[in-house]
């Protein structure tokens, strides 16, 4: 998937075109010795590649790498994803098949989502991680590359139970395969065996569809030639604290339902015992202003039928309730923040007292003066456009400013000056420029032709042309003469 570099403060040209950073989401589901499920993502950020399955099994082995080295004991795992066309395809499948034994984890299975869902838990992690990178730009940041992408995810603390990770994947290097797998849209459901795969349409429906490992066999595929990936910024070496994925309550209240004492239908619990028994197999009444509860679904209908409700009296309304809870808070503001709070005041004194000349004309655009770049810097970014041009890449202007900005020669010297930065609008104009003038020299001309006048009793060839074309005219005008003739005699 994409994520849209945000700025603190964005202006409305940097708003439209943007260039999307990709990334992945994995989401790693086990079993504690407490019976329990954790979860643990994993976040790859790519710098270079592109969406499609040779990244997608270049992070698949990585993932499993990884996850090997943190969880030895581990020798089996089962993929699911959704239906997107890097995941469900035969390269992928036929590539797991093939090089599973070479794996750290062998894959058992993999399952893909029906259509039009998604991948569950990992659309919720990626909402999550949305939210905290907002977070980390909405106080004076912003996310503009994969660098900055993952200091925002790593921020204070990072997302509980999440690692990030910043990857390249060469493209170029991608294999080039003719393996079909007929009818693969139609299966949700892979088995990867010892001698082929069993491909089925829903998870254990049926005996499923073998495929050979023979037929699908590839040298190209092998993992020497696909596992390319290159790590810029590893995963953080101390693990995060896993998160945990409850299971249903109601699973609870069958196995203690008939252990826990009966209630009468009249006789409601007050409400210690009702906030006592949050996690207990108790029916409340699904009337958020009624206080009574029930030991059985029994009598939880009847009451409903009776539709005698006892109604819970508030003496404080809801409001008031807020308002207190927002006074108290600014009170305990005001008395930690009071040093702040007379400093400030003393700057805002301060500034009062401008003189009305100073503060004159801060609304007028000020003037900006045209400066011409400099032939450094002109024949640094032409050498990047042209490695661009070979390379059918785009050039990321943000990323170019901040190299301007970077840039040093062997000594550790800068290679630019404080006046010779660009922002990323102003190499956008001269890249363009640049293309613009290629495109404009590389156009063929076409040849000029030039008209002579030449005399008809000179030359003999021409003065033949004219006398037969002049003949044909005559010969097509005396027969339609004839025509209209016979026409009105009407012969």
């Amino acid at each position: 998937m994409k994520f849209l570099p945000y700025q603190f403060r964005e202006t409305q040209s940097d708003f439209f075109g943007k260039k999307g950073i990709s990334w992945h989401i994995s989401c790693l589901v086990t079993k504690s010795e407490n019976e329990e499920f954790d979860l643990q993502c994993y976040v790859h950020i790519l710098e270079n590649g592109s969406q499609g399955w040779f990244s997608v099994a270049n992070i698949i082995l990585h993932l499993l790498t990884n996850i090997k080295s943190t969880r030895p004991t581990l020798k089996e795992v089962f993929l699911k994803s959704d239906n997107a066309a890097c995941y469900h395809c035969t390269n992928l499948l036929a590539f797991i098949q093939q090089n599973n034994g070479q794996f750290p984890i062998k894959v058992a299975e993999y399952n893909f989502s029906e259509a039009q869902s998604g991948k569950d838990l990992c659309d919720s992690k990626t909402g999550s991680c949305r939210m905290h990178i907002y977070k980390y730009a909405n106080e004076g940041h912003d996310v503009l590359n994969p660098r900055s992408m993952k200091l925002a995810l790593d921020s204070y603390g990072g997302v509980k139970g999440t690692q990030s990770c910043i990857v390249t994947v060469n493209a170029d290097d991608e294999p080039k395969t003719k393996i079909r797998m007929p009818g693969i849209s139609t299966y949700n459901n892979f088995n990867f065996e010892n001698d082929g795969i069993i491909a089925r349409k829903a998870y254990k429906v049926g005996e499923g569809h073998v495929i050979k490992t023979s037929t699908q066999y590839s040298e190209t595929i092998s993992v020497e030639r696909v596992y390319k990936l290159e790590v810029l910024e590893p995963f953080a070496q101390d693990q995060p604290i896993c998160g945990k994925l409850n299971k249903f309550a109601d699973s609870r209240i069958e196995d203690t339902h008939d252990q826990q004492p009966s209630l009468e239908e009249d006789q409601p619990m007050s409400e210690n015992s009702m906030n006592s028994s949050t996690s207990s197999a108790y029916f409340s009444c699904p009337d958020f202003s009624c206080d009574k509860v029930f030991a059985s679904s029994n009598n939880l209908d009847r009451h409903l039928l009776l539709g005698n409700h006892n109604y819970r009296k508030n003496t404080i309304s809801s409001m008031d309730t807020a308002v207190q809870i927002y006074s108290s808070s600014c009170i305990d503001l005001q008395k930690y923040h009071e040093n702040v709070i007379q400093e400030a005041s003393h700057e805002v004194e301060i500034s009062v007292n401008l003189t009305e000349k100073s503060r004159r004309g801060w609304g007028l655009k000020s003037k900006r003066a045209n400066v011409r770049f400099s032939d450094k810097v002109k024949t640094y970014l032409q050498e990047i456009c042209a490695s661009c041009e070979k390379t059918g890449s785009r050039p990321d202007f943000i990323a170019l400013s901040e190299e301007l900005r970077k840039a040093t020669d062997e000594n550790g010297n800068k290679l630019f000056t404080k006046q010779e930065w660009l922002n990323p609008p102003q190499i956008k104009g001269f890249i363009a420029n640049i293309i613009s003038k290629s495109k404009s020299s590389l156009a063929v001309k076409k040849p000029r032709t030039e008209l002579q006048e030449v005399n008809v009793d000179d030359d003999e060839k021409l003065s033949e042309v004219i006398s037969m074309l002049e003949m044909n005219d005559y010969n097509e005008n005396a027969v339609g003469i004839v025509n209209e003739v016979f026409s009105a005699i009407n012969i």
